[in-house]
């Protein structure tokens, strides 16, 4: 039980030690997990979900099947649209906020 728990460890720390990174372009990149979203002044955020919505504001995300609140801080089902009209008469689950991407000086 011991030696097997042992192993189990040693496997997650590799997988986590060894995660892929994914291009997001010019030199940018994000872990593969994450989805790549172009800030309006041209650098890049990675979302932390995984095939995420990236939001006009590029600093939020929503899961995909999903839509940004005009104002970008709530996410809404895709058939939704009334709440984008009128999202005070809705509720949404909040926006998740990004990080900014590494870049790789050339």
């Amino acid at each position: 039980m011991k030696t097997e728990f042992v192993v189990f460890m040693l496997i997650v720390i590799f997988v986590g030690a060894t995660q892929a990174l994914v291009s997001c372009g010019n030199g940018w990149t994000c872990k593969d997990y994450q989805t790549c979203c172009r800030h309006p002044k041209g650098f890049f955020m990675c979302c932390p979900i995984t095939s995420g919505v990236c939001c006009c504001n590029g600093e939020t995300c929503c899961p995909s099947l999903s839509m940004c609140s005009s104002n970008s801080v709530s996410c809404y089902s895709c058939p939704s649209f009334a709440a984008l009209l009128s999202p005070e008469k809705y509720s949404g689950i909040p926006a998740a906020t990004m990080t900014k991407a590494i870049h790789k000086e050339e």
